[in-house]
């Protein structure tokens, strides 16, 4: 429609306004689309959109259930296979010695300036421990003709599966002072002895007041220094 100016009515009886006759150009015009529908056709239409709309909602609704069902029983799966791996691995941790021998430290800090460390080290696995002879002013030091073993026994260990490895600083005149700690899982090793290199981590206390044990600590420090050892595990 071309646009056009409105021309009032003079007649007050009649104050509404008409188009001019004149049909003008200049002002431009004004385009849209036009549908006229019946008030029940309109209605029914509206029914019907409505009724699409739930249906959607329904279909996206039910096809969610179904992925997310889907995904529960993925996980489940996932689970439970990662428990029978886990019993798998938990079954070859059975009842066995373990052999540590050429027990070695290398490059530990110094106690002071004038003083070096006079180390030893303690080996535990769960309650049982066993301890090195004490060298004398070294920061490196083989034990040489020092084997040890340990027993390993499972159902005494409640669950853990390591070998802890710490290193001392002999004190003949006070309280003896941890250098630094390490563990080594002791699988690896069954019926099969190899060296092991460990740097050894500062000990980091668990907050839980009521735990006695503690946690090595999760940064790799080599300040510490290292403990090399062969070590093999034999099943009874």
């Amino acid at each position: 429609l071309f646009l056009q100016p409105k021309k009032e009515l003079r007649d007050p009886k009649h104050p509404v306004t008409k188009l001019s006759e004149k049909v003008d150009q200049k002002l431009g015009k004004v385009s849209f689309w036009l549908l006229y529908i019946p008030e029940q056709e309109y209605l029914q239409k509206n029914k019907d959109e409505l009724l699409r709309k739930k249906k959607e909602e329904e279909e996206v609704r039910r096809n969610k259930a179904a992925l997310e069902m889907q995904r529960q029983e993925e996980e489940r799966n996932i689970q439970n296979e990662e428990r029978r791996r886990q019993q798998e691995d938990d079954s070859q941790y059975v009842n066995g010695m373990v052999r540590f021998s050429n027990i070695g430290v290398r490059d530990l800090p110094k106690k002071d300036i004038l003083r070096k460390t006079d180390p030893y080290v303690l080996l535990r696995m769960g309650m049982a421990e066993k301890q090195t002879s004490v060298a004398k002013n070294t920061t490196n030091c083989d034990f040489k003709g020092e084997t040890y073993e340990l027993q390993y026994d499972p159902s005494k260990m409640k669950g853990k599966k390591e070998a802890n490895i710490e290193v001392w600083d002999y004190d003949v005149t006070g309280f003896d002072s941890l250098v630094g700690a390490a563990s080594v899982d002791i699988l690896p090793y069954l019926n099969k002895q190899a060296l092991v290199e460990l740097y050894l981590q500062p000990k980091k206390k668990k907050e839980d007041g009521s735990q006695s044990t503690t946690n090595l600590a999760l940064n790799q420090d080599q300040k510490l220094g290292k403990v090399t050892f062969w070590m093999l595990y034999t099943p009874f």
